[in-house]
């Protein structure tokens, strides 16, 4: 049988990104040479890059091929989980510390380049391979990532690691050092070497706004040395913005927990839940199994959101996913009986690239589920579906002891309040929205609805975490500022 080109280009470009599947699915960073890491990361890279020549190789013909509008959708979806897989390193390197995480994702995101001969390119590139060691650590390339945007490196240490002669297994406790920094390049001079190829000079500069790790003094020049006159620069507006930006993602990363942060000149709640959070990936892994045997398998957690999994060796197909047992699982595990706040939001597994959610959610590449499942998805041969029920977060705030408030007939459109009350009797009337990001995580990441409800209940606590006399002051201090009259709230950064 002859495979159409748009076909073969897939299959190839899918296999590409399976072979990183060993990589980013257990931690690499005790094993083997330190240099591993940064040809792991510019592999990815170059696979990012490859993809969006494709991508804009095919961008052309779609207008008069309807293939080609479907390879270049599957094209844009497979660059999407090239990104990805960047991200599944970045949670490795950052210890999958989400207020961290969420610290470095308040920017755009950064375009993928065509190539990788833009001096800008090079000297991130250069920095991160030549600051590899005992000094700065591993490095970590953002633009690998879409969950990473601001700055251009993170580089990862481990307090007392012997670089020179790393344990076979990592130690059971780490103090990770972590420094982020951006890269500036400028090119000095270049000189002909023939009508091909030319010598360039580049100069580097790292910045950033935290203390650099001790480095050790330059030994004089040698007598008689004359170092070239690098031409001058204008002062950079971006360089400004750009520290500024890194500011604030400290102010975020270090936000301290059950107290009233300032960040940007906005004052944050954070507040620290109770319980951890417990990954359903026992059910989503027998379901995998039964899809295999029959085509199809349905689960649901707490009644709240079901996972529909559709399996077909030769790729799904509009009758896989249109199977009849799928109205009645939806019907006797989802619906709330006698309630005329029933409300249905369907997605997939792993979450779509167009999501503003995508950067708080764990990449599925770190999902604890086989990589012969991971690879089904990339082919299509297996398909998670999920199906949330918001009527049902919001009939657990109600029984938590919140008061609804419905904006409009829409059941996706709510808020939720309380009156919160202090040892000294005063009390504050809190509302906050809809937990939306709480939800989709929840779902994306197969958690209960407690560890939804968990957020808010942590609000019913705070007159015990926080004094009247900070919440008083932060509070007048907003009302000077014209800001809204309630206070929401979230566990790490949300505006007071």
């Amino acid at each position: 049988m002859v495979v159409p080109p748009y076909r073969r280009e897939s299959t190839r470009f899918v296999r590409r990104i399976e072979r990183f599947l060993p990589s980013v699915t257990r931690d690499r960073f005790f094993a083997g040479d330190l240099m591993n890491m940064i040809d792991l990361q510019e592999e990815i890279f170059d696979l990012q890059i490859d993809l969006q020549n494709a991508i804009g190789r095919v961008k052309p013909l779609v207008r008069k091929d309807p293939d080609a509008r479907a390879h270049l959708e599957n094209l844009r979806s497979l660059r999407w989980y090239s990104r990805r897989l960047g991200d599944a390193l970045a949670w490795h390197f950052l210890a999958s510390n989400r207020q961290h995480i969420d610290a470095l994702s308040h920017n755009h995101l950064t375009p993928i380049p065509l190539n990788k001969e833009s001096d800008g390119v090079r000297g991130i590139w250069l920095t991160a391979r030549s600051q590899v060691g005992p000094l700065w650590g591993i490095p970590l390339v953002h633009d690998i990532t879409s969950c990473l945007r601001v700055g251009d490196i993170t580089f990862m240490n481990v307090e007392g690691f012997d670089h020179a002669n790393p344990p076979d297994e990592p130690p059971a406790s780490l103090k990770l050092i972590h420094r982020t920094i951006e890269v500036k390049t400028r090119r000095v001079s270049e000189t002909a070497v023939d009508d091909k190829s030319t010598d360039i000079t580049l100069q580097v500069t790292m910045i950033g706004n935290e203390p650099f790790p001790d480095l050790p003094v330059a030994p004089p020049p040698e007598p008689g040395y004359d170092p070239p006159a690098a031409p001058l620069r204008r002062d950079d507006p971006r360089v400004d913005r750009q520290l500024r930006r890194m500011d604030v993602a400290v102010a975020r990363r270090d936000a301290t927990l059950n107290a009233i942060n300032e960040v940007d000149g906005v004052h944050h709640i954070t507040l620290s839940k109770d319980g951890d959070d417990r990954h359903h990936w026992p059910e989503l892994r027998r379901a995998i199994r039964k899809a295999r045997r029959e085509g199809y398998a349905f689960f649901s957690i707490d009644g709240f959101v079901g996972y529909s999994v559709h399996y077909n060796p030769d790729g799904i197909t509009s009758e896989d996913m249109g199977r009849e047992e799928l109205v009645r699982d939806v019907s006797e595990h989802l619906t709330i009986r006698n309630s005329d706040r029933n409300s249905l939001t369907i997605g997939t597994l792993p979450i779509d690239e167009d999501s503003h959610y995508a950067t708080e959610i764990m990449p599925f590449f770190l999902y604890d589920i086989p990589q012969r499942a991971m690879k089904e998805m990339l082919r299509h041969q297996l398909v998670v579906t999920t199906l949330l029920n918001i009527g049902r977060v919001e009939k657990a705030l109600a029984d938590a002891g919140f008061e609804i408030i419905r904006k409009s007939n829409d059941v996706r459109s709510f808020a939720y309040a309380t009156e919160l009350t202090w040892p000294s009797g005063e009390k504050f009337h809190i509302e906050s929205g809809a937990p939306w990001d709480d939800v989709m995580v929840a779902t994306h990441e197969l958690l209960g609805l407690d560890s939804v409800i968990a957020k808010a209940v942590a609000l019913l606590d705070m007159p015990n975490r926080i004094s009247i006399e900070e919440f008083r002051r932060t509070w007048e201090r907003e009302a000077e500022k014209g800001n809204s009259k309630s206070l929401p709230k979230d566990d790490t950064t949300s505006a007071a």
